[in-house]
């Protein structure tokens, strides 16, 4: 009895590594794809508001599970031409990042306002911050900071973040939020 429930932990650890690995190269793909141009992007007029609200919908389960306030600030409407799917995808990378780096009892902010001849789309967090040093290279794949990695990740998500950012000729910007 004991061999067959070690081979059945075994077969779903096989199973999750599987899995994680399939997901790896999912996001691997999925950013040469966009950097290549070969991401046939589906370009139309795009108001943010809703997208940006949808995102924070979607977080708001995870975020209240981990005793962190999720805030959603949006002080201008703006409308892009953008893929939606691949905006999103971004937002939710930044959300999904900032939850899991700041602390129980934290703040993230997921902000949208007009600035200049431009739109600001920010997600920030009162967590621990990132030093200088890290910060220059988190767009890096597979690169993670010292202080997180024994986190769960791949060091995929910011790399993923910039390249669909490129792709819309916007800026990713990664700034420290004192701290």
């Amino acid at each position: 009895s004991s061999d067959i429930d070690r081979q059945k932990v075994l077969t779903r650890q096989a199973i999750a590594e599987s899995n994680r690995l399939q997901r790896l190269f999912d996001a691997l793909l999925r950013i040469a794809r966009i950097e290549s141009g070969r991401h046939a992007p589906g370009m139309r007029l795009v108001e943010l508001a809703p997208l940006v609200e949808d995102a924070v919908e979607t977080y708001l389960p995870a975020a209240e599970d981990r005793g962190i306030t999720l805030r959603l600030e949006v002080l201008t409407p703006a409308t892009i031409e953008a893929d939606p799917d691949l905006v999103y995808q971004a937002l939710a990378n930044l959300i999904d990042n900032a939850l899991k780096y700041v602390p129980p009892r934290g703040t993230v902010r997921v902000r949208l306002e007009a600035v200049n001849e431009g739109i600001l789309m920010s997600v920030s967090d009162d967590g621990p911050g990132v030093g200088a040093e890290d910060r220059a290279r988190l767009t890096e794949r597979f690169y993670r900071a010292e202080a997180v990695r024994d986190l769960p990740g791949e060091g995929l998500g910011l790399s993923l973040v910039a390249a669909i950012a490129a792709r819309h000729d916007a800026e990713l910007q990664l700034v420290a939020n004192a701290p």
